[in-house]
């Protein structure tokens, strides 16, 4: 009998260290939330250095003055989805654990005393938004280092300006009348007055996914297709598909299928060099493609 309920005060135990691990996690989360809310009410905070950004979201944000408050909330949300998402806590259900040790390794980043810089620039890039990477030996930073080389890891550059759905002015005339097919009027309007949003200049709606997908590239998570394209599969399952599909029912599609490849334990548990092998022998080095083919 005492074995009996030693091994029954064991079982118990073990079902609910989860349950006590969610909870701690949660309650991280939660704490970010709150110190990223206080920083927002105008209290310093020598953790985030935001830069830059009154006129944040959009480079023509006709309420300037309110932009890091704007961009701090939109911080906010994009941490709090996302972070529970990869802890599991979100309707995408649970996930492999590889993605809540990621999910941790963030929040551990985040906790961590060194300075996050989050700069806005306008007309100085040509992504929505760009992440330096962790300190490493290949040349990954330079597009970064050339846009902010005094903004140390971990930082993030976001253009308000492209965000806009802007074309940039950098080019010249010929440029835009023959790639953009600007005729000279518009070309005239573009580089001296008012700057030009043509079709298919995406302007983007989910901030807070955006920023997101950029601080997961503080993980170490790069774009490609010879490897897990980790952060699009963290965007597309937490933040409901893609901001450049409108079509609801596509991006519910493509959100399910990021979730379910982000739950192939197969995949997870594999040394990198097998999962390599298995995001091409299993057809997932496809999704990225296939989801822009759907793009608006």
């Amino acid at each position: 009998m005492r074995f009996l309920a030693g091994f029954a005060v064991f079982v118990l135990m073990a079902l609910n260290a989860p349950s006590q691990a969610s909870n701690a996690l949660q309650s991280r989360i939660n704490a970010l939330d709150q110190r990223l809310a206080k920083i927002a009410s105008g209290v310093d905070d020598s953790r985030w250095r935001i830069q830059g950004c009154t006129n944040y979201p959009y480079h023509d944000n006709p309420r300037a003055g309110l932009g890091e408050r704007r961009l701090l909330n939109d911080l906010r949300r994009g941490l709090r989805q996302g972070l529970y998402c990869l802890a599991g806590q979100s309707s995408a259900g649970r996930l492999h654990p590889f993605h809540e040790n990621k999910a941790v390794a963030l929040l551990k980043l985040l906790e961590s005393p060194l300075p996050k810089t989050v700069r806005c620039v306008a007309d100085e890039s040509y992504a929505f938004a760009m992440a330096r990477l962790p300190p490493r030996p290949d040349d990954l930073n330079q597009g970064f280092d050339q846009l902010a080389p005094d903004a140390p890891f971990p930082a993030l550059v976001i253009d308000t300006y492209r965000i806009s759905g802007f074309v940039t002015r950098k080019h010249e005339a010929p440029v835009y009348r023959d790639f953009f097919k600007m005729d000279e009027r518009q070309i005239e309007q573009h580089l001296s007055g008012t700057p030009q949003r043509l079709r298919g200049m995406h302007r983007y709606r989910d901030r807070a996914s955006l920023l997101f997908h950029e601080m997961t590239h503080w993980l170490g998570f790069t774009h490609g297709n010879l490897e897990p394209d980790v952060v699009t599969l963290y965007e597309t399952c937490c933040f409901n598909g893609s901001d450049f599909i409108r079509n609801r029912e596509q991006n519910a599609r493509f959100r399910d299928q990021a979730c379910e490849i982000l739950r192939d334990a197969e995949l997870w548990d594999a040394t990198p060099y097998r999962q390599t092998r298995l995001w091409h022998y299993k057809g997932y080095n496809s999704f990225r493609q296939a989801m822009s083919q759907a793009y608006d």
